[in-house]
């Protein structure tokens, strides 16, 4: 029981997920029956399907892609926008994508199922947050994580296409799905940290105390358990940090952190813990932490 609460939200989603498919192989595509997506049930008022359809994939390259992507890169997004922010973005992409594929599937006529637009809609937050950022998954050589993003989009369109048998509406349904979840997570990227970037910048006091220093460098800079080696991130980049020529410019024209609105949050870390603070108090702290 204690080993599943320390697991990051998005590890325990994904045993789900596995266990599930597991579940529906070992049925015979019982949970695919029940569960996908497909135009003539939902006509007859099976609207569960509209969140259900995740839990029918029967497809195991779709599974083992889509769960190394949310294994690898899930827990870093978790830790940015929270684990339950996290799951409600989940669930309201779900629907929100089943929704859009409605059109596609009366077209093509192939069943919803699976994770995999999902697991690109994170993986695209994660390429918004660290665009220069590399991953290494299980010590292979490093790779750009846009460049990871472009391959598995383009080798999903293309093995549904083939599966298809180059059916004409197969590039329909192949960009109604995957290519839904790179759109979505671009837009809703750009919409909620967009603002961060263009916001006001702070650097740090040069007699800031030491013990204000470790607190803040423990609370905004420590990565989860679950992230540590799996990706190498260029931090000067990143999208709720700085840009890679903050530094030489605050260097030179340096500009005083609000020490009160610092303590204030401190505060707020010790009486509530740090899943209480705000996207915003997040990254006010790793902007001082970068100043440290």
């Amino acid at each position: 029981m204690v080993s599943w609460q320390i697991l990051p939200t998005s590890h325990r989603l994904l045993i789900v997920l596995g266990i599930a498919y597991f579940i529906n192989i070992a049925t015979r595509g019982v949970l695919t029956q029940l569960f996908a997506l497909i135009p003539t049930t939902v006509s007859s008022g099976q609207y569960w399907r509209f969140a259900t359809y995740p839990l029918a994939s029967s497809s195991f390259l779709e599974m083992l892609a889509s769960s190394l992507i949310l294994y690898f890169f899930a827990p870093e997004v978790e830790r940015i926008v929270s684990p339950r922010r996290l799951l409600l973005l989940s669930a309201i992409f779900i629907i929100v994508h089943a929704l859009v594929y409605m059109p596609a599937l009366w077209i093509a006529g192939a069943p919803l199922t699976g994770t995999m637009s999902l697991a690109l809609f994170v993986l695209t937050i994660y390429v918004y947050l660290y665009p220069t950022g590399e991953v290494s998954l299980f010590g292979i050589l490093p790779l750009r994580a846009t460049m990871l993003l472009g391959l598995i989009f383009v080798v999903t369109v293309a093995g549904s296409i083939i599966t298809l048998s180059f059916n004409p509406t197969a590039l329909i349904n192949a960009f109604a799905d995957v290519g839904f979840g790179i759109f979505f997570g671009f837009v809703f990227s750009h919409l909620y940290f967009g603002h961060f970037s263009s916001s006001e910048r702070y650097s740090s006091h040069s007699d800031a105390s030491s013990h204000t220093r470790q607190s803040v460098r423990q609370t905004a800079t420590s990565p989860s358990h679950a992230s540590v080696g799996r990706y190498i991130s260029n931090e000067g980049e990143r999208r709720l940090g700085t840009h890679p020529d903050h530094h030489a410019d605050t260097e030179s024209d340096p500009i005083p952190l609000d020490e009160e609105h610092l303590n204030e949050i401190l505060d707020k870390i010790n009486e509530h813990g740090q899943s209480s603070l705000t996207p915003q108090e997040r990254k006010f702290l790793q902007d001082y932490a970068n100043k440290l």
